[in-house]
């Protein structure tokens, strides 16, 4: 059974260190700007769009409901790109804490205080010791492969929530405020349908997000098995796919 020292080492592996807080903050910062950016844009452009229509000649006064049925969409774009811009800081500080006041087991949760043989007591998970040197190939392609996972379920949370709120307001201004022509709900019928589609693309890339991020980098640290040509054991870059 494993000493203190080897217990410690192993539950040191879950805790956050310092600069990995400040890592994770900088990266997750720099991503809520960039995302929020493309949010303004998109926002922007949807406005400028709906409003060279709006001008032209024989569209009449719209409605409160028409505003809001035609704006309300790319206003919260707009909300949600500003937010994410000018609150990056706040929100990378909110969401990665300075540090991880007592360890907990990777795969069930569990408040770890002791180890059996290594193992979480309650699922008998092994934890692996904290590394003392930098990471091998093989180590840099699974942590890799884990972050490109990672995003490609943030983007199928977003384009669920997009498209959550694209049939709610549609539905919304286009059904129960009013009552469309012929032509206005043909068109409603298909923006809802594409906000279905949205939803359905966006629970598909959640629930897929391991297989697509293994498709994403496959043939990334693969190499030819054989011999090692030196006296450091065995190499362990592995093929992984």
């Amino acid at each position: 059974m494993p000493d203190d020292r080897e217990t410690r080492r192993r539950l040191r592996s879950v805790e956050l260190r310092s600069e990995d807080v400040v890592l994770i903050r900088v990266l997750l910062g720099i991503t809520l700007r960039v995302v929020g950016a493309v949010l303004c844009v998109l926002g922007v452009s949807a406005v400028v769009t709906i409003s060279g229509y709006v001008v032209q000649p024989g569209w009449g006064r719209p409605s409160t409901v028409e505003i809001v049925g035609l704006y309300g969409d790319p206003a919260i774009r707009i909300f949600a790109g500003l937010c994410a811009v000018f609150m990056a800081g706040p929100l990378a500080r909110r969401l990665v804490p300075a540090r991880v006041p007592t360890p907990h087991c990777p795969a069930c949760g569990y408040q770890l205080t002791t180890l059996d043989d290594g193992r979480c007591t309650e699922c008998a998970y092994e934890l692996t010791p904290a590394r003392e040197g930098p990471m091998s190939s093989t180590d840099r392609v699974l942590f890799t492969r884990s972050l490109v996972a990672t995003a490609i379920r943030i983007a199928g949370i977003v384009v669920v929530v997009w498209g959550v709120g694209r049939f709610a307001l549609l539905g919304l201004t286009k059904y129960l405020f009013f009552t469309p022509s012929l032509a206005e709900q043909y068109r409603a019928d298909r923006e809802l349908l594409w906000a279905v589609v949205l939803i359905g693309l966006g629970l598909a890339t959640y629930g897929l997000a391991e297989w697509l991020a293994r498709v994403a980098l496959f043939g990334v640290g693969r190499k030819k098995r054989g011999p090692a040509f030196n006296d450091a054991g065995p190499q362990d870059d592995q093929d992984l796919y």
